[in-house]
């Protein structure tokens, strides 16, 4: 029997898509796992996965929304001089709030870094975002770094490279 298509296979959809909208049933967002706190293929963040820092120095006012924190973080994080070679820097924005959350990461991994032991650098600010206004204001923030040499080149880790 060949698939319904048409109006009935579009009543047969909205009910299932409501209940993923309403329960997050069909799961987290692309990229966002909230179930395990991490945002994609990164961590929340804890002492044991990042070097904890302050997240005061990006001068965040927690008036900016998500996507505006996530330009003053990229702004403030960028290098004097593009640094030469393969350089390569990665902005990624997770928001919890369509599934229900009231938080989100902001992620920026820079690779190709010109350090002898630092291949790539990641930063995570994760923050609480306020439903009335959508608002995001710094929760947390860490970096972790992949080395380009020791026992696991190219896996991230919070302790400094050899």
């Amino acid at each position: 029997m060949p698939p319904a298509k048409g109006p009935a296979m579009r009543s047969a959809i909205r009910p299932a898509l409501m209940l993923c909208l309403i329960t997050a049933a069909c799961g987290p967002a692309p990229g966002l796992r909230p179930a395990g706190g991490g945002w994609g293929d990164v961590p929340a963040i804890s002492a044991g996965d990042y070097l904890l820092r302050d997240a005061a120095m990006f001068g965040l006012t927690g008036q900016e929304s998500l996507d505006e924190a996530g330009a003053v973080i990229q702004s403030r994080l960028a290098p004097a001089e593009r640094p030469e070679g393969n350089y390569a820097e990665t902005l990624k924005i997770f928001s919890g709030e369509i599934i229900g959350l009231d938080r989100g990461a902001v992620v920026l991994t820079q690779s190709g870094l010109p350090d002898d032991a630092v291949e790539t650098e990641q930063h995570v600010i994760e923050f609480a975002i306020y439903a009335e206004t959508g608002a995001a204001a710094a929760t947390a923030y860490g970096t972790r770094q992949t080395c380009r040499r020791g026992g696991n080149p190219g896996v991230f880790t919070n302790r400094p490279c050899p």
